[in-house]
């Protein structure tokens, strides 16, 4: 076995998401990575010049409870047991503010989001992509079953992450009085 020089998994670094969707495969990796997430129809946008639709969203940051996960039980060995045990401590899901984008749009239709009520949070469900008459339709479906359906030349969707909101001073404390 040869010895590794790496890091320790709680000290390294994490790098921000930034993911690209070309097919339904790719999206349904995007999908799951947003699942939960929080946005409202406030924070989404079309720019018909450009043929773009984008929207703000706040995801939980699974990728930090995993590296949680794995500096609390240990790696998997080579025959893929655990070297360790539970976790010690309840695992903490950070959250993430992101941009999703979809590029080459051309149609934007809302069903069940009231317009006159930007403020009003959406959550996430999940992500769909389908090819009808050679288009593609994403849907970015949220739990109140409403949803935003996007008519597209092709797939091109991107999901950036903007700041860690776990690292803003302040976010965590109540209001003063």
């Amino acid at each position: 076995m040869t010895d590794i020089d790496a890091e320790p998994v709680e000290d390294a670094p994490l790098e921000r998401f930034r993911l690209r969707a070309v097919d339904g495969e790719d999206l349904a990796v995007i999908a799951a990575c947003l699942q939960g997430a929080l946005s409202c129809y406030g924070e989404m946008g079309f720019d018909e010049v450009e043929n773009r639709f984008a929207l703000i969203l706040v995801r939980y940051s699974w990728e930090k409870a995993a590296r949680q996960v794995a500096a609390d039980t240990g790696v998997l060995d080579m025959d893929g047991d655990r070297t360790g045990g539970m976790p010690k401590d309840p695992v903490a899901l950070g959250q993430q503010r992101t941009a999703l984008r979809f590029e080459t749009v051309d149609v934007v239709r809302l069903r069940g989001i009231d317009r006159a009520e930007p403020n009003k949070v959406l959550e996430v469900m999940t992500l769909s992509v389908r090819e009808i008459d050679g288009r593609v339709m994403v849907h970015v479906m949220f739990a109140d079953s409403s949803e935003v359906c996007l008519e597209a030349a092709q797939l091109d969707a991107r999901l950036e992450d903007l700041e860690d909101l776990d690292s803003i001073d302040g976010l965590d404390e109540p209001p003063a009085s």
